[in-house]
């Protein structure tokens, strides 16, 4: 998943994480940039299990959780889907794993300039990911609690705070009511900040969100009033109608979606959402990305008649030479430059001919005015010549 954003890119150092509402969260710190942020000591157990004389069973971590029976790797699937998005976030739930270390991490992503906070499964299933690119964002809390892990931290090209949930929704009713108190008190708790509520609800908003299989209206209505109450608004899905699909093929459900607030939706206003084929799972990836929308150059008429004036060059050369913003993008500089000549030429016209589009205007109307009469009847020599030159515009 990801927000796709242009940032630069940099070395940056990672700032120790704090939390920032200790009643609802479990904060974990990381001392740099890239290592893992959990709480695990499995690492030292391993370390003086081998002091003590105990051998350990090697099993490579892109084994663990991400392996078909058919032998197919999903681990390399993701690994693909990264290489090719180059996402600013990922959020995975269910990895059926106890722990991640940070080279399984770095070789998932593709590269060490990430950072990343989990949740181990709990029994044979659950587990939870968030993986961000520590190039873009910069975390400062991280939080770990219920059926959520997610991160709180600075949007580096602007230094513009932002905070990402990963959910996987439970199935039991009771804790599906309290998923939602405690992600409307986070809502709440962050509603100036852009924040996105991204995941595995486990819960349709309606009947039309399921198919061949039992819609619970008490759940559905739970789930929509807290999204009213929080304020949040969900990014539409393009891509499929559903996002998960039972082994059977018969029953599907759209579980996965993207909730953001108002204050991310001033920040990215063109959000989009799209489910990717499933490949080798139950659930369709999800990619949210901003949609850049390009009508065009807006028209800048020039008029053959610029031309034959003696003054028009100087013009547009003092424009060209005038400064303009210094902007990091080439094309952004090639852009202000233009503009310059264009505002510069629009009143130079102004001047010169007055108002040129009202006129010419009014020379069209003379023009059909002409054509009328040419209809009813014969035109004169000088009316013919007027005509002509009045439809050559």
């Amino acid at each position: 998943m990801s927000v796709k954003c242009t940032a630069r890119r940099g070395n940056h150092e990672e700032q120790p994480l704090r939390s920032r509402c200790s009643n609802c969260y479990t904060s974990v710190s990381s001392k740099s940039a890239g290592n893992p942020i959990q709480l695990s000591q499995s690492d030292d157990v391993r370390v003086y299990g081998k002091k003590i004389g105990l051998k350990w069973k090697e099993k490579h971590p892109s084994n663990l959780g991400f392996r078909l029976a058919n032998g197919k790797s999903k681990f390399g699937w993701v690994r693909g889907l990264v290489s090719k998005e180059k996402p600013s976030f990922l959020a995975i739930q269910e990895t059926k794993l106890n722990s991640v270390n940070a080279s399984w991490v770095f070789s998932l992503w593709g590269s060490s300039d990430c950072n990343f906070v989990q949740k181990e499964k709990v029994g044979l299933s659950g587990g939870q990911l968030l993986i961000w690119d520590t190039n873009k964002f910069e975390a400062l809390d991280v939080f770990n609690f219920d059926s959520v892990v997610g991160v709180r931290g600075k949007w580096r090209m602007d230094c513009s705070f932002l905070v990402v949930f990963n959910i996987y929704g439970p199935h039991d009713d009771s804790k599906k009511h309290q998923l939602c108190d405690r992600l409307l008190c986070c809502a709440n708790k962050f509603t100036n900040e852009a924040c996105l509520f991204c995941g595995d609800y486990n819960e349709v908003r309606s009947i039309d969100e399921r198919l061949n299989c039992e819609f619970n209206i008490a759940r559905s209505k739970r789930f929509n009033e807290f999204i009213s109450e929080s304020g949040l608004l969900e990014v539409p899905l393009g891509g499929r109608l559903f996002t998960r699909v039972s082994d059977d093929g018969l029953k599907f459900s759209k579980l996965d979606r993207f909730l953001v607030s108002g204050p991310l939706l001033d920040k990215w206003r063109d959000l989009s959402a799209v489910a990717l084929d499933r490949k080798h799972f139950d659930h369709c990836p999800i990619m949210l990305c901003e949609v850049e929308k390009n009508y065009g150059p807006k028209p800048f008429k020039i008029f053959d008649v610029w031309f034959d004036e003696d003054d028009v060059d100087q013009v547009v050369s003092n424009a060209w030479m005038e400064a303009v913003p210094n902007n990091w993008r080439k094309d952004c500089f090639f852009r202000n430059k233009l503009k310059k000549v264009k505002d510069a030429l629009r009143v130079w016209s102004r001047k010169k001919f007055g108002q040129i589009d009202g006129e010419i205007e009014m020379l069209k109307q003379a023009a059909n005015g002409f054509e009328c009469k040419a209809e009813c009847g014969g035109l004169s020599d000088n009316e013919k010549l007027t005509w002509f030159k009045c439809r050559n515009l």
